[in-house]
């Protein structure tokens, strides 16, 4: 499930290092107030076998905010988004919000105009093909290596991680994945470390109760640092 929050804001800016931090630290809070046991679990140990933290967000997007030099612009309408396949984290988030006049990210003050639970497509056919808003990470054999879509092993890591989501939900863990096109490397900072990855299209082809775990959650790895979010 979605939760969407319809925005309206004066013309602005966020340094970049804002973009993504302040989402994290929202969903756990809202845990915090809502859900405190499994907000703890998930911040301390991860959740399932993979010790994976089922939860996403896509940061504010102002799709008519006109370009800044060095920085992120937010102005007029727009929205943000959470995620989750776990319904439990969802509902935390819409309690935290509903009440909400004024939904502070980062510098910017974003003025709450509507607040929508959307759940997943259904997914009928088995099959999507999914365009990423925010980077995909995907690491190699190493912490610290980042893999693009034109190395080797990306395309083996990205399916792997869907298998891993998927099993970690008790869902059917059949995941085929072709890549259909890869955007710029793009490098952002979440709370201090750096993480490296593209935006992408891909096609994923899996029973569909997976496909709507997978796009309530994101693509990749550090969903729950805003990366991978489904469009």
């Amino acid at each position: 499930m979605r939760i969407v929050l319809q925005l309206r804001a004066p013309a602005g800016r966020l340094a970049w290092e804002q973009v993504l931090t302040p989402g994290r630290g929202l969903i756990y809070g809202a845990l915090a107030e809502h859900s405190p046991e499994l907000g703890r679990r998930l911040h301390d140990v991860g959740y399932g076998p993979h010790r994976l933290r089922p939860f996403a967000f896509c940061p504010p997007t102002f799709p008519s905010a006109p370009r800044v030099a060095g920085a992120y612009a937010v102005g007029g309408t727009g929205s943000v988004a959470f995620g989750s396949p776990l319904l439990v984290v969802a509902e935390a988030v819409a309690k935290v919000v509903a009440g909400r006049q004024v939904l502070h990210w980062g510098s910017a003050a974003l003025e709450i105009r509507s607040v929508a639970a959307v759940d997943p497509p259904r997914f009928i056919t088995g099959q999507a093909e999914w365009h990423t808003a925010t980077p995909v990470v995907v690491k190699g054999d190493h912490p610290d290596r980042f893999l693009l879509p034109d190395d080797p092993g990306w395309l083996d890591g990205l399916r792997g991680n869907l298998q891993r989501k998927a099993a970690t939900l008790g869902l059917d863990d059949a995941v085929e994945v072709e890549l259909v096109w890869a955007g710029a490397r793009r490098l952002f900072r979440v709370d201090g470390p750096a993480r490296i990855g593209a935006p992408v299209t891909v096609r994923v082809l899996a029973a569909s109760e997976t496909l709507a775990a997978i796009w309530s959650w994101g693509l990749g790895q550090a969903n729950s640092a805003g990366f991978g979010w489904i469009e």
